[in-house]
């Protein structure tokens, strides 16, 4: 909260104040997660969605971001024993019941990201079926989800992030990067989870609210192109290491398949539900400040 004691606060200052703390508030994943889900009788509502508990031998929550930790940890409260576990990748860990939450970093990846989303992709692998996953995304999850393709060490995935982050290309451009060396992002890890039901919870903190670009569209179809990424690396002056433009230049003459794109049939159990974004931040600000006369 705002230490307002130690301010020179004018009315208009005190509602200024009161919206930037009623849109704090609004934005916290606790708040929103309050508000979009539930379970009754056995059945989970998100975001007015409905999913029968039942129908389902195994009940996973797995994802990556800032937020994805306190998701974790509201989530297990929520669903209690019908939560068979799952795994997460944060730098903003929390107390998850069953859920495995791996304290990473952000925004340059370390070795506990590499090993946690491999561990994640392991867990959504042997997913069934009869399997619903509840898979969060949110802001910092390009980073922590850091599983990169073989050839790739770490060493150079942190080199190309820390590269794209100073370059100045907008953060679409640097997630087509990092989606064409990803074994998780762009799509991939929908392809993973299949045949299993997946139920995307995203909290956006891009401008356009594409569910593509957030932590790099994990569960989303994947519009761009090894080609992209190789002209947004040509385009900044990235020097790339050549662990991560032979890859690409590989994707590009087809010797490597695309990441999933629009209509693959790695969506056809994958839902996609935009919890909170810029705007519920924005939208609480403003009501205070329309209660007020402005």
């Amino acid at each position: 909260m705002i230490d307002r004691e130690h301010l020179r606060v004018t009315y208009r200052m005190a509602v200024a104040l009161d919206a930037v703390e009623a849109g704090i508030d609004a934005a916290r994943p606790e708040t929103v997660l309050r508000e979009t889900i539930s379970v009754s009788d056995g059945v989970l509502t998100v975001d007015g969605a409905t999913y029968d508990l039942t129908a389902y031998d195994d009940v996973l929550l797995i994802g990556g971001g800032n937020a994805a930790g306190r998701i974790a940890n509201h989530l297990a409260g929520v669903l209690g024993p019908e939560l068979t576990g799952g795994i997460v990748v944060t730098d903003d860990p929390a107390p998850a019941g069953p859920i495995d939450v791996v304290d990473g970093t952000h925004p340059v990846p370390s070795e506990a990201n590499r090993d946690g989303t491999r561990r994640l992709l392991d867990l959504a692998r042997a997913a069934a079926a009869d399997t619903l996953v509840v898979a969060a995304a949110t802001g910092g999850g390009s980073a922590l989800l850091a599983a990169p393709v073989d050839g790739v060490p770490l060493a150079d995935l942190r080199e190309l992030t820390e590269a794209l982050v100073r370059s100045g290309a907008p953060i679409d451009r640097i997630n087509a990067v990092r989606k064409h060396v990803s074994t998780v992002k762009g799509g991939r890890l929908a392809r993973a989870l299949a045949p299993a039901t997946t139920v995307g919870i995203v909290f956006s903190d891009v401008t356009s609210d594409d569910a593509s670009v957030v932590a790099s569209g994990p569960l989303s179809p994947d519009p761009t192109t090894y080609d992209d990424a190789l002209t947004v690396l040509s385009e900044y002056g990235i020097d790339a290491p050549g662990s991560v433009t032979r890859p690409l230049a590989r994707g590009v003459a087809g010797e490597i398949a695309e990441t999933p794109c629009p209509g693959a049939s790695a969506f056809a159990d994958v839902s996609i539900r935009i919890l909170a974004d810029h705007a519920t931040a924005v939208a609480a600000a403003g009501a205070v400040c329309a209660s007020c006369g402005f």
